[in-house]
């Protein structure tokens, strides 16, 4: 499995806002520490890279400036670059509701 990381570049305006990005291993140990169980981790990177190549056939259709279809499909095409060079990854963490919260008081 690909670590995730990302390059700061990328990201200033998010980084500024305090948004902290993880590994999905650690988005995992922090929900387990939440007390949910049977957690469960999934790269969903590849379906991202279709739902964003699906988009793109979409793009061509809607009543947009030439100028702004030609952004919008750039920005949706440098997302599935990133993607494919493991520079932007997508997770799942899904899991089940364990212990309740005052038991964490």
């Amino acid at each position: 499995m690909a670590h995730f990381c990302i390059r700061l570049t990328d990201f200033q305006g998010v980084l500024s806002t305090g948004y902290c990005l993880h590994t999905l291993i650690r988005y995992a140990e922090l929900v387990s520490r939440t007390g949910y169980e049977q957690v469960v981790s999934e790269d969903i990177s590849a379906r991202f890279i279709d739902i964003l190549q699906s988009d793109i056939e979409r793009i061509a259709k809607l009543a947009l400036t030439a100028g702004r279809r030609i952004k919008l499909e750039q920005s949706w095409w440098q997302n599935i670059a990133h993607t494919k060079v493991d520079h932007h990854r997508w997770g799942l963490v899904t899991a089940v509701k364990g212990k309740s919260l005052a038991e964490f008081k």
